[in-house]
């Protein structure tokens, strides 16, 4: 069903008396008008929204209509920023929006079957049409289905002598509309609500054994769904500073080998990667040679419901099962099969495949006692459960006392959110409370749209308090919090705290106690928290210049391998403080060891690091730095590097009739 929507907004100038919060019912109106145009955005609701602007003159007419269209931004951009001080017939109006839904003012195909008007005014001013008139249009709103809404003004207050409000307050009653405040308008509308689509069934037949097909339809009910979908890149128009509508994004996807060439896509293997090679593979071959037939649902065996847990299920796309909607004998059988189910306490395991060429599940078949239904919901694979260990606690047995136990009664009451002060209802009520995360990204969507350079800003109130405990709650069990501290005393613990520390001498003699700084400790090799310090002590202590300098090649292998930015960066002035001991003593083991370091960062493709090291001036000791090196250039080491030596290497016989005998 489609429904077409047209707000008459009065914008004359009784909309300047104040409403509320210091606002008036003009500033109101147009808020409300924004966040239902943003709602309808988000939703992605194509049906159409009309805006009358009453009190608007233009060409002697003291309204004026805009066409059906679909909801967008250009809709909330060309609201009006004050009132006129032209007053306008809110019923005169009234009158325009019904003319309104004709065909030939409305650009889409679909028609519409739902009409709707939202009347935003005050009646402050009177209207001036006669009462045949009156009668004329009331009769038609009723008998053509309208739904007339009245935003911002209380029809029912008593007592009322205003025949204006009476009137709007019949013909609300007639046409089955509402009226209501702004404060509880914007509430209804402060999260933004995911439009109801009806989904296209599953049809399949539900097989019990070899003779049994029941035509079943399946109607998905839960799916992980991100908020939000359209991922899109544009142009930015330097004008508008949004999205260009003549130029756009044209993408192509290379793929470049070793040597700078482009490869073609015939050339190109998809695979796994196992054993350090890429095994070509491809899931569809996996798929089409591991099923072979069309969709289907069959159920193997019938159960106690309790030998199914409730953390075995994967509740990603649960779904209610009834029968054809044009088969009698099948609804009657899925209700027969659902109340033996429940009669029996049993449910049924089910094998299903969802589409041709599809992997297959094994599926939970539950029986839905409110309509005598079926709900399917997925059982997880071994391959898809987390094992989790969980060592034993030691804990002495001890009983609680009836004071600690009237304490956490005390709490549990307290913290009960379903009380006559909150009129009944819960703060996080099961499956009606919204995701902050997809709200806040919504919000984010709605004011980039009018922002485009402006930095989004924090999350507000109504979203930052569905992480929060409520108010309500927090007053309760202040006491009570306080009480259990005092019932129940707890030591801290430290977990993963191992003491390797040495019992302390206990001694009366304080004056002969000797204490060792922390600089004179000895260190026994090069770490990589302080790596130029401990290079400096081990040589200071006659360490040998080769050891010394392998542990100092290892510390910074270690660092550069990290993936922090601080590790890098120490790595960086470990090796350059070791390339300058190595210029002033010999040079001959930081040329080998960067020989060698430099090959497992190519085998690696670490080209970051490579080129870092040659930005940083860190390459090879060359012989103009000190004589003993006896490279002239880095070219020429990197040009050796990357010849491979071909040498005919001798294999044992033995080792050959092995192969041969394989």
């Amino acid at each position: 069903m489609t429904q077409g929507t047209v707000i008459i907004f009065d914008i004359g100038p009784n909309t300047l008396v104040l409403d509320g919060n210091d606002k008036s019912f003009f500033q109101r109106s147009k808020e409300f008008i924004t966040r239902v145009i943003e709602r309808k955005i988000i939703t992605l609701d194509k049906e159409p929204l009309a805006l009358f602007l009453m009190g608007c003159e233009n060409a002697g007419i003291s309204c004026v209509n805009f066409k059906f269209e679909i909801p967008s931004w250009n809709m909330i951009r060309n609201l009006p920023c004050e009132p006129t001080e032209n007053t306008a017939d809110w019923f005169e109006s009234l009158t325009y929006a019904v003319n309104l839904f004709t065909t030939k003012n409305i650009d889409c195909k679909t028609e519409i079957i739902n009409k709707r008007i939202i009347l935003l005014t005050n009646f402050m001013t009177a209207s001036s049409i006669t009462e045949d008139k009156k009668e004329k249009i009331k009769n038609q709103l009723v008998n053509e289905n309208f739904q007339v809404d009245v935003i911002g003004c209380d029809l029912f207050e008593e007592p009322c002598t205003d025949s204006d409000k009476n009137l709007a307050k019949i013909i609300v009653n007639d046409t089955n509309g509402v009226n209501i405040l702004f404060d509880d308008a914007m509430r209804q509308l402060n999260f933004y609500k995911k439009k109801h689509v009806a989904g296209n069934p599953w049809l399949v037949d539900l097989c019990i054994g070899p003779n049994i097909n029941i035509p079943i339809s399946s109607y998905i009910r839960t799916q992980k769904e991100t908020p939000l979908k359209t991922w899109k890149e544009a142009i930015r128009d330097p004008l508008t500073n949004r999205a260009s509508t003549v130029l756009r994004v044209n993408k192509k996807k290379l793929y470049i080998n070793a040597e700078n060439k482009v490869v073609n896509n015939k050339d190109i293997v998809k695979g796994v990667h196992y054993g350090g090679t890429i095994i070509p593979l491809l899931s569809l071959d996996v798929n089409f040679n591991y099923i072979a037939e069309s969709k289907s649902l069959n159920i193997y065996c019938f159960t106690s419901a309790s030998n199914l847990k409730w953390e075995n299920l994967n509740y990603d796309s649960l779904s209610y099962i009834f029968g054809r909607k044009d088969d009698k004998n099948a609804c009657n059988t899925i209700r027969c099969l659902a109340e033996c189910l429940m009669a029996r306490n049993l449910i049924a395991i089910a094998r299903g495949l969802k589409k041709k060429n599809c992997a297959p599940r094994m599926y939970a078949l539950m029986p839905v006692k409110e309509n005598k239904s079926l709900s399917m919901v997925g059982i997880c694979y071994k391959e898809e459960i987390k094992h989790m260990i969980f060592p034993q606690t030691e804990c002495k047995k001890f009983t609680c006392s009836r004071e600690q136990i009237d304490a956490f009664k005390d709490l549990i009451k307290a913290m009960n959110l379903n009380t006559d002060e909150l009129e009944g209802s819960e703060a996080f009520e099961f499956s009606k409370v919204p995701s902050p995360y997809a709200q806040y990204a919504y919000d984010s969507i709605v004011f980039r749209a009018n922002n485009p350079d402006k930095p989004l800003p924090k999350p507000r109130d109504d979203i930052i308090n569905l992480f929060q405990v409520p108010t309500l709650i927090k007053m309760r069990v202040t006491e009570l919090i306080e009480k259990l501290k005092s019932l129940f005393v707890l030591n801290k613990i430290n977990a993963n705290q191992i003491d390797n520390s040495e019992a302390m001498v206990v001694t009366d003699d304080v004056e002969n106690i000797k204490t060792e700084s922390i600089e004179y400790i000895e260190s026994k090799s090069i770490g990589t928290v302080n790596p130029i310090n401990d290079y400096n002590l081990l040589l200071s202590l006659g360490r040998p210049l080769n050891t010394i300098s392998q542990e100092m090649s290892n510390a910074i292998e270690t660092l550069f391998n990290s993936n922090s930015d601080q590790h890098k960066c120490k790595a960086i002035d470990a090796m350059l403080f070791f390339r300058a001991e190595s210029v002033k003593d010999n040079p001959i083991f930081y040329n080998k060891w960067l020989k060698g370091f430099k090959m497992e960062l190519i085998d690696r493709k670490k080209d970051d690091i490579i080129k870092l090291i040659e930005e940083k001036e860190m390459d090879f000791i060359l012989n103009n730095e000190n004589e003993l090196s006896e490279l002239k250039s880095v070219d020429n080491e990197m040009c050796k590097m990357d010849t491979c030596n071909l040498i005919d290497v001798a294999i044992s016989s033995e080792v050959t009739d092995f192969f041969d005998n394989m």
